[in-house]
């Protein structure tokens, strides 16, 4: 969670409580623990993500939640992380939606890193399979 949280630096979890859009929090997910902070929530799932990372991880139950770390420096605000918000995650969305979108963001940035032409001829692809 850099550069929230440095590594080996210590934390204090405030255990069952409501996290806010902004709080870092520790979470399940699978069968992993997680420390992300919020980015946006509705009322059945909420959205975390990581300081560093470049896109928003799949949406999590509210239950998942253990608890939100306190006293953690606040987020830089970014335009980008805004729009992809609205775009993947708008708070009306059910959570399997969200989670399809998430997943094709990260199947498209794998996409891109693999270079722009493999990039266009799976898009081109795709966009045939829909057409025909």
């Amino acid at each position: 969670m850099l550069p929230a949280i440095a590594p080996g630096e210590q934390v204090l979890v405030v255990c069952g409580i409501e996290p806010a859009i902004g709080d870092v929090v520790l979470f399940r997910f699978e069968d992993r623990i997680g420390v992300h902070r919020v980015a946006t929530r509705s009322d059945s799932w909420l959205m975390t993500w990581g300081d560093a990372n470049a896109l928003p991880d799949e949406p999590i139950l509210p239950t998942c939640v253990i608890g939100a770390l306190r006293n953690t420096r606040p987020a830089q605000r970014s335009l980008y992380r805004s729009l992809l918000l609205r775009l993947l995650a708008p708070p009306s969305a059910p959570a399997a939606l969200v989670t399809r979108r998430v997943r094709l963001a990260y199947h498209l940035r794998a996409l891109w890193r693999r270079g722009p032409l493999v990039f266009a001829g799976a898009v081109f692809r795709a966009v045939v399979r829909r057409l025909g």
